[in-house]
């Protein structure tokens, strides 16, 4: 390649020189970018080369010579030249440039697209959520909504609730109320007529004494005895009750209590007890009363109240049938003092009459009529009642009667209580009522603790005086008897006994069974 140079200034040509060599080196690097004119590009860094050496032999040659017009024109032509291949230069690197800014626009772009299209899969997400959210939103107003109405149905329903709350306390109110108008109503008192009532004694006076409910499941007879002997205490017959000798019985059967049972079994609310002294009826009028003595239809084991108006007693006429028992003896070798313990004469009158008192009972005691002779076992002694006496040894009770012999001897007969084998037969039965002796004419009559009733008959070969009416003993008191007696003591069941029939004794222990199952019935 042939160029016209001409030669300007040195130092023109030292730079554009420089830019030469500067051009050769970009274009070197650059045409790997370029690609297919590398060659080209060689070959022209080579010439430029080429053409380095001769400006550097041109500069050497024109510091050495003046200066020349071809030198000028040289210079010219270089500038010329260098213009138009740095011209070339400047597009072919805009080129290279723009191509690599273009694939890194491209590139840029391409990521840009994916991030946009993963802001829309995000905007489409976030779409979804939004109109989730907003139906969210919707379900919100709706229930609240709903919850504000239901706020205000249990508002309602909890002002119902306490004006049925006020309702119920005012029924519970009204129906106290009622309990206790009806507790307190007579109309409604049949219902329970024995609610809370005491249970009521009328005594043998006519007074009245209540005894609590709250006293029934725990009241002993020992304690009802001692209410009673407190209640009588400074009153007329105080020394009856002290000997209980009373009856008691149940106002509506006209049942008399069972002493042998607990009391509380005895007893019942609102029930009523008659109380009545017990006299021996030959003591007054039979078939009269016993206060004013007016003639009165007495049927026997019934109570009945005088008529007159100014009297109106209560009494009731009884009889108690005894049979005869087998007096014990001893032989005649037997020491009548061999019995030991302290005797004590049991010495009581009778402290009123039967007019002393509202209700009485009358009793009337008879003995069955078989009578056994002990004279077998006497001999042809003659013997007089002399006393009869009390006598207690450990828990074994002694009736003793003595007699008098012709010979002025008092032989001892000794009559034994067995008070161990009456607990044996009757274990946990209360004892009622003291050990007495009575006399009724020829006949001794023992009551031991029990109440159960054992008697000796004597009979009677001379007698000097009158005999009346039956006489009550009590237990201890000598039996008056006006001169003396032969007293022989018969058994029961002898038929040479002269003490009455064996028709009779039938009759007796048929009326006698009849009692009893009658009275297991009312039990």
């Amino acid at each position: 390649m042939e160029v016209a140079l001409t030669f300007g200034s040195l130092g023109d040509i030292i730079a554009i020189c420089q830019v030469a060599v500067q051009l050769g080196r970009a274009i070197g690097i650059g045409s790997r970018v370029v690609g297919e004119s590398a060659k080209e590009y060689q070959d022209f860094r080579e010439d430029l080369d080429a053409f380095v050496r001769i400006l550097m032999q041109v500069v050497a040659t024109y510091q050495q010579h003046e200066f020349s017009p071809y030198l000028d024109g040289l210079d010219n032509a270089t500038k010329s030249v260098i213009n138009q291949k740095s011209a070339r230069v400047d597009n072919a690197t805009l080129c290279a440039r723009i191509e690599e800014i273009r694939q890194l626009v491209s590139d840029n772009c391409q990521s840009r697209e994916e991030m946009l299209d993963l802001l829309g899969v995000q905007n489409t997400a976030s779409e979804n959520q939004a109109e989730k959210l907003e139906d969210m939103s919707q379900q919100l107003v709706v229930q609240e909504k709903s919850n504000r109405d239901i706020l205000g149905l249990a508002k309602d329903t909890f002002s119902g609730i306490l004006e049925v709350k006020a309702l119920l306390v005012q029924i519970s109110q009204t129906v106290v109320n009622l309990q206790v108008m009806a507790s307190n109503s007579m109309f409604l008192r049949p219902l329970d007529p024995t609610k809370e009532l005491p249970v009521i004694l009328e005594d043998a006076l006519g007074n009245e004494l209540p005894i609590p409910s709250q006293w029934l499941d725990s009241l002993e007879w020992e304690v009802f005895y001692g209410l009673l002997t407190g209640h009588f205490k400074g009153r007329n017959g105080y020394d009856m009750v002290l000997k209980r000798e009373y009856a008691l019985e149940e106002s509506s059967s006209g049942r008399d209590l069972d002493r042998n049972r607990p009391l509380h079994f005895c007893l019942r609310k609102g029930m009523k007890i008659n109380m009545s002294m017990i006299f021996d009826a030959g003591a007054v009028v039979s078939g009269a009363c016993p206060r004013c003595n007016m003639v009165t239809n007495v049927p026997e084991d019934v109570t009945v109240q005088c008529t007159r108006s100014s009297c109106g007693m209560w009494f009731r006429t009884q009889k108690i049938v005894i049979e005869a028992l087998e007096a014990p003896h001893f032989s005649q070798g037997t020491d009548p003092g061999s019995t030991t313990g302290k005797r004590s004469a049991i010495v009581t009158s009778l402290p009123a009459e039967p007019a002393d008192f509202q209700r009485v009972r009358l009793v009337r005691q008879e003995r069955s009529g078989l009578q056994i002779d002990m004279s077998e076992y006497e001999g042809s002694e003659e013997s007089v009642l002399e006393d009869v006496s009390v006598e207690k040894s450990g828990e074994v009770e002694w009736i003793e009667a003595s007699t008098r012999g012709s010979s002025g001897q008092t032989i001892g007969e000794t009559y034994n209580l067995d008070m161990e084998e009456r607990k044996e037969t009757g274990k946990n039965k209360r004892r009622h009522r003291p050990a007495r002796a009575f006399q009724f004419g020829n006949t001794t009559i023992i009551e031991d603790l029990h109440g159960e009733v054992d008697n000796v008959e004597f009979s009677k070969s001379s007698v000097s005086g009158s005999e009346g009416e039956p006489e009550n003993i009590p237990s201890g008191r000598p039996s008056p008897q006006s001169g003396s007696e032969s007293v022989s003591p018969t058994r029961r069941g002898d038929p040479s006994s002269s003490g009455g029939s064996s028709e009779e004794q039938g009759e007796t222990h048929l009326e006698r069974k009849r009692r009893l199952a009658a009275l297991e019935d009312l039990n």
